[in-house]
């Protein structure tokens, strides 16, 4: 039988789906240490692209050493995260609430779910995902992070890999833009390597922020063990990713958006 599903919810893989799964990992995909900084896992020129960011916060800021005095009035900052389920998820999971809480206190930002279970990104391009309109049309956060691909690689929603990038190309198109590479997975119908390769090279043409979840979670050693239905994070993962990728990254983000 052949496994027509999408994700978009937490229940387990339907029963009379046969699903296949992956083998483990190469080792070599796990060496990162499991409080790894988001900069460094991720390659070379996103680590660049990620001191380059960094660079800008302290000129916006009038830091990095100059003798300007610095002219920044720090205010709210609004945050808006667009994706499919595993966003939903992360959301409601409270973990990035909590760590972007401690670093800017609870009037420091503001948090807007706009993420759909079950959605692609072409969906969000499109405004077809039943809660957004046309990109950007529905975007009025200071900063906006994305996290799609999981959708789009299962093939029978008919994303390909380069309508793929051409659409994170416009999601990363907003002022201050975050890509999230998907999570893994231990289904083959929803094999999110090279989705995860497409973002970070959007990531890197782009010169926008990104936030490596898939190579982050791939370090984890028991990783798949918090995946309840092969495809879902748990809440233990999803505070494991806003600890160490998603909080980190976007704290930056916050940093740089609050002195514009």
């Amino acid at each position: 039988m052949n496994a027509h599903f999408r994700l978009g919810t937490q229940n387990p893989v339907p029963q009379g789906v046969s699903v296949r799964f992956r083998p483990e990992a190469p080792e070599a995909q796990r060496e990162r240490a499991l409080t790894a900084p988001a900069s460094a896992l991720a390659p070379l020129p996103h680590r660049l692209a990620a001191a380059a960011a960094i660079c800008f916060a302290l000129t916006a800021c009038g830091g990095g050493g100059s003798d300007t005095p610095s002219t920044c009035s720090p205010h709210p900052v609004s945050i808006a995260l667009f994706g499919d389920s595993t966003q939903v998820g992360a959301y409601n999971a409270g973990a990035l609430q909590r760590y972007l809480e401690a670093r800017f206190g609870k009037d420091g930002f503001s948090l807007e779910l706009r993420a759909v279970p079950g959605t692609t990104s072409q969906q969000a391009i499109d405004g077809t995902d039943g809660l957004n309109l046309p990109w950007p049309q529905s975007v009025h956060a200071d900063i906006v992070m994305s996290n799609f691909g999981i959708n789009d690689a299962y093939a029978p929603l008919g994303v390909t890999q380069e309508q793929f990038r051409a659409n994170l190309r416009k999601l990363a198109s907003v002022a201050v833009a975050v890509l999230e590479t998907p999570s893994p997975t231990t289904a083959d119908v929803y094999d999110t390597a090279p989705m995860a390769v497409i973002v970070r090279e959007v990531a890197a043409e782009k010169h926008v922020a990104l936030a490596d979840v898939q190579a982050y979670v791939l370090s984890v050693p028991d990783w798949k063990d918090h995946l309840p239905d092969g495809i879902h994070p748990d809440a233990a993962l999803h505070e494991l990713i806003a600890q160490n990728i998603t909080g980190p990254v976007l704290a930056k983000a916050v940093e740089v958006a609050r002195c514009r």
